[in-house]
């Protein structure tokens, strides 16, 4: 019984290791394997796309688009996170971290 016991807790304790960690080192991959010049290009596309008046809805879905790519390599031009979740450290907040952080790098936020 000790034995299934020890176990379980080496399995927790990996399944939370992946799910703090897991995010900033996909992150961290995808950035290194995206040339430079390419982020820099995504970078000025946005600001370019973000000066543009009236919005359209095309120039808008391509600026999201830029902007989700950017967030999966842990670049981040537009925060559109709560500011609280960053200034209160309770279990709730850093579960709904991990949570944007994993929507992040799957290019869903």
């Amino acid at each position: 019984m000790k034995a299934i016991a020890k176990k379980m807790v080496l399995v927790i304790v990996g399944l939370l290791l992946v799910a703090g960690f897991g995010p900033a080192i996909g992150k961290q991959g995808l950035n290194v394997l995206t040339p430079t010049s390419t982020l820099t290009a995504w970078q000025r596309e946005v600001e370019r796309l973000d000066r543009l008046f009236p919005r359209e809805p095309a120039n808008e879905a391509k600026r999201f688009e830029l902007l989700c790519k950017l967030r999966q390599r842990g670049i981040r031009l537009d925060e559109g996170m709560i500011e609280e979740i960053d200034h209160h450290i309770t279990p709730y907040t850093i579960a709904v971290k991990i949570g944007y952080e994993w929507q992040e790098l799957a290019g869903q936020q």
